[in-house]
């Protein structure tokens, strides 16, 4: 595992085996979960996925001053992992919480009778 230490393009780079790997397992997923119930909700989790996107296009400029703040202090390696793992947690619970609101929340304020 090889770290990028500019902060505008750090990452963890796996290598193209885990890389494959990853996004296949994420396709996948996608696949189960359009079969298991997400055909019935496509256009509120595209709105989630759309609406998290964008919050984390517009909020990336102060991530990456975080990581070079966090990298001053602890180091460059640990930065390198820790910010984005952090940043990724945040964007899926910020995606997450959309979707739960638009359904979840949706039906409780209007019952099926």
């Amino acid at each position: 595992m090889a770290l990028i230490q500019d902060p505008a393009t750090y990452s963890l780079n796996f290598g193209p085996t885990a890389t494959w790997v990853a996004f296949i397992v994420g396709v996948l997923m996608y696949v189960v979960g359009f079969f298991g119930g997400l055909r019935l909700n496509l256009a509120k989790m595209i709105t989630a996925v759309v609406l998290a996107s964008a919050v984390s296009v517009v909020a990336r400029p102060l991530v990456n001053r975080v990581h070079v703040f966090v990298a001053s202090i602890l180091g460059g390696e640990i930065a390198g992992f820790a910010i984005p793992l952090l940043w990724t947690v945040f964007v899926l619970g910020v995606c997450l919480s959309l979707y739960e609101s638009f359904t979840v929340t949706a039906k409780e304020a209007h019952p099926m009778k």
